[in-house]
């Protein structure tokens, strides 16, 4: 059987070298391919975009737009929203941003201040690059709006340090007007205790009213304590000079001092719950500076990145767009190659004159299939191969990808996709309808994949049921081992699946060669 096998694999290797350009074909294929592919996406950023802007013209608009023109974009003032709108449907410009004025309180000035809203315009059908203009659009909002929320955060701050030092300098008056008070009480305590001895020394008591008039004028002078109490102070200490110098009722002198006492102590207490109450506002404004206020309109934020940032074993490279995006190509490029060409090799093999006698030869048939499929298989390997060394080198892609666990998976992929490809090739009479179902069933594997319909967006059911293909399942897991190192290790139901769209593709193409078999004998 062995030699068999080998027969039949030295035939496939001599007919396709006689055609040059074939084998030409197999393997500038790839490279062409993965230039064509590949080399774009080391940079994936956006570039050539363009974008109408309709704005007031004013200072903040003109940074913005001097912000995009940094980003790549090839920015025009359009005049109106509808013709910039026009220009997005007529594909002249990628994107319309249209800058307004907003007109909002400022709470810090107390008046109107100048914020804005931006609102983009886009064309939804270009699925590719449209959320990347969005993204890198927001990106650079959200730029601008921390710079103006540091800006009104550093104005606030300035605001409550000058507050603060004003409410020092009172703190320091109101002291020095307890002490002035204390002073008033004092004396006046010194004239009831004088006055109590009944003699009264006239002359130290004008000496202490004299005293105590310049210290009320000073605490008027500064004119922050409401002058009703201090003029009823003063008022009374006037009548006691009045009776002084009548030195009529000395019971009407002691009771004047005791309500001008009364009067002070009462000031005095409301002294010192301004001072407390200033105290408290001072400790809450320290509290509001260390508070981050660009917080206030932004109490949440959102950050993320790779689960896994950097590669291990590469010294902590970080993982580049080429590296997410390479093991989804690489599955549709085996998926596409292994049933095209396995299908197209099969048919051309059942048009050959050699066809009728290898059916009838005593070659058994396991050996002609088996000589065929390591045909196929010797060849897509050698494209993939092509593919991953020409990637390594040239694009730096992540060495993860020539693991035992990733290879193993990129040849389950091939193995199972060319007996896919045996089995159409072997159903179908025609080339061209041959050709035209492996495209087909090459469309509908690939139409799951991550980068077209992610079968997170599917209902619950048929999502279960599409990540249980092969495309999906060996997409994933390529992903995981190139992208996370991890291990390869499928499931109960993941296992079941491969087996049996291997031993359905073995089952249509024994049923495809039992029909040609009566057919053409």
């Amino acid at each position: 059987m062995a030699i068999n096998i080998l027969t039949i694999l030295s035939k496939n290797y001599k007919t396709m070298l006689n055609s040059k350009l074939s084998s030409l074909i197999l393997i500038l294929g790839p490279l062409i391919l993965i230039m064509i592919i590949g080399l774009p996406l080391q940079d994936p950023s956006l570039k050539n975009i363009n974008a109408g802007i309709v704005s007031p013209g004013d200072e903040f608009s003109v940074q913005f737009i001097s912000k995009l023109k940094e980003r790549g974009y090839n920015t025009f003032e359009e005049p109106s929203i509808e013709s910039c709108k026009n220009n997005v449907i007529n594909g002249k410009n990628h994107v319309c941003v249209s800058i307004r004025k907003s007109e909002i309180t400022n709470m810090v000035e107390g008046k109107l201040s100048n914020n804005y809203d931006i609102k983009l315009h886009v064309d939804f059908s270009k699925q590719r690059i449209v959320w990347g203009i969005i993204g890198s659009i927001s990106g650079l909002i959200d730029l601008e709006s921390a710079r103006l929320a540091e800006e009104t955060s550093s104005t606030f701050n300035d605001k409550i340090d000058a507050t603060l030092i004003f409410i020092d300098e009172n703190e320091n008056n109101l002291r020095i007007v307890d002490t002035r008070l204390n002073q008033i009480r004092e004396n006046i305590n010194n004239i009831i205790n004088e006055n109590e001895k009944i003699n009264l020394k006239k002359e130290l008591i004008d000496t202490r009213i004299v005293f105590i008039k310049e210290d009320l004028q000073y605490i008027k002078n500064l004119g922050i304590i409401d002058n009703t109490l201090l003029i009823q102070i003063e008022y009374n200490l006037n009548q006691l000079e009045t009776e002084l110098n009548n030195l009529q009722d000395t019971n009407l002198i002691e009771n004047s001092l005791r309500n001008a006492e009364g009067q002070v102590s009462s000031l005095r207490d409301k002294i010192l719950d301004i001072e407390y109450s200033i105290e408290e506002l001072s400790e809450e404004l320290e509290d509001v500076k260390r508070y981050d206020l660009s917080r206030l309109s932004n109490p949440v934020r959102l950050a993320y990145e790779s689960a896994s940032g950097s590669i291990e074993g590469e010294s902590n490279r970080k993982l580049e767009f080429i590296d997410y995006f390479f093991p989804t190509f690489l599955i549709i490029f085996i998926i596409f190659s292994s049933i095209i060409l396995s299908t197209t090799l099969t048919i051309k093999e059942r048009s050959s004159e050699a066809y009728i006698r290898n059916m009838t030869s005593k070659i058994p048939r396991i050996s002609n299939y088996a000589g065929n499929f390591i045909t196929y298989l010797t060849l897509i390997t050698l494209q993939i191969t092509i593919i991953i060394l020409v990637s390594l080198f040239l694009l730096k892609i992540s060495l993860s990808i020539i693991t035992i666990s990733a290879i193993s998976e990129i040849l389950i992929a091939i193995i199972l996709f060319i007996s896919i490809g045996i089995a159409i090739g072997q159903l179908f009479n025609s080339q061209e309808s041959a050709l035209g179902a492996a495209i087909t069933v090459a469309l509908i594997f690939t139409l799951f994949s991550s980068i077209i319909i992610p079968t997170e967006i599917l209902p619950q059911t048929v999502s279960k049921i599409i990540n249980l293909s092969p495309s999906v399942m060996l997409e994933t897991s390529l992903r995981q081992s190139s992208v996370f190192n991890l291990p390869f290790t499928p499931s109960i139901p993941e296992i079941v699946s491969l087996i049996f769209i291997f031993l359905i593709s073995l089952f249509l193409t024994y049923i495809g060669y039992l029909k040609h078999k009566e057919k053409e004998i």
